[in-house]
């Protein structure tokens, strides 16, 4: 094979994996919202949560590791119960602003990626295309914090151990050549 071919090979898998993380960011919001998973599941614990505007006491009093979801997705949900007295609305805006997490980690990926070609948002793109489908659409206790996971957190923590090694080794090759 030409390198020129091994190069349109290259970019086209880039293309794929970037549509795909992209594609399936996107999808997993508008098939969560139209088939309301959310109610399934622990999901539906937690929506029960807002519609009774007591997400912190119900349940998430006690886990604190976990406050990035409820400050995330719960609490605005929660919030706009208060406002507008209708349940529903709080399970619709808890269940949009849980599963567009990925979507909106793979744009501020892309914002924060300096690495040449955009390496890291591949990789949030690559993960996200193959780690949300199998974690898609049933919020158990665990699941909050994989999916907000998936957001492209991983991805920066990658980056910045990446510059760590790259800072170690261009300091161990000066001190070699000094």
């Amino acid at each position: 094979m030409s390198g020129h071919a091994l190069r349109l090979d290259e970019r086209s898998l880039r293309f794929l994996i970037i549509g795909a993380g992209l594609c399936w960011s996107i999808a997993f919001v508008v098939i969560a919202l139209f088939y309301e998973l959310e109610l399934y599941g622990a999901g539906a614990m937690f929506s029960y949560a807002v519609a009774v505007r007591d997400v912190w006491a119900f349940h998430w009093h006690n886990i604190s590791g976990r406050t990035s979801v409820f400050l995330l997705s719960l609490l605005p949900a929660e919030a706009l119960v208060g406002i507008s007295g209708n349940p529903w609305v709080g399970i619709i805006t808890y269940g949009l602003l849980f599963y567009i997490s990925p979507f909106v980690g793979l744009i501020l990926t892309y914002v924060a990626d300096r690495s040449p070609g955009n390496t890291i948002f591949v990789y949030a793109c690559t993960s996200t295309a193959m780690l949300c489908p199998l974690i898609f659409g049933f919020p158990t206790v665990a699941r909050p914090r994989d999916i907000l996971a998936r957001a492209g957190t991983q991805s920066l923590r990658e980056a910045n151990r990446r510059r760590f090694h790259v800072g170690i080794c261009r300091t161990v090759t000066a001190g070699l050549y000094a």
